[in-house]
């Protein structure tokens, strides 16, 4: 993701961030530390929250479509769903009700969820976004 072309729709609510990818107040509650080793993967994790803002899709790369939710807690985190290799989730809408299951990597402001499909190498569990009673893996 290229933090420094982040175009953030000024029509969407949400809270005034200045770089969108490392948006949020914390992780997710409970969560496991990131080892720091460069080849360990963060851990899988299930959130749930509101969608509190959509962003524009990173065109960078591979394709990400991205938005911010928020938990029970008040904590935000970025969503960054790799549209190269799963579905749009399509109807996004700010208030939504949404679970993603994927990477968590924490920062210092919360941290950002990927992973969001299955592998296409099937070598690892994939994860998903479960949005208005549809899976996209």
């Amino acid at each position: 993701m290229n933090e420094d072309k982040l175009e953030i729709p000024k029509e969407n609510e949400g809270p005034d961030v200045s770089n969108d990818a490392n948006i949020g107040e914390d992780a997710a509650a409970g969560e496991s530390p990131i080892a720091s080793d460069e080849h360990s993967m963060p851990p899988m994790q299930r959130l749930e929250g509101k969608i509190i803002r959509l962003l524009s899709d990173d065109e960078i790369g591979d394709r990400h479509q991205r938005f911010v939710i928020e938990l029970a807690g008040g904590r935000t985190v970025l969503v960054a769903h790799n549209i190269d290799v799963a579905p749009r989730v399509e109807g996004l809408f700010i208030g939504g009700h949404i679970v993603v299951y994927g990477e968590l990597a924490s920062n210092d402001l919360g941290g950002v969820m990927h992973w969001t499909h299955a592998d296409p190498e099937n070598d690892i569990p994939g994860g998903w976004i479960e949005f208005k009673n549809n899976r996209y893996a």
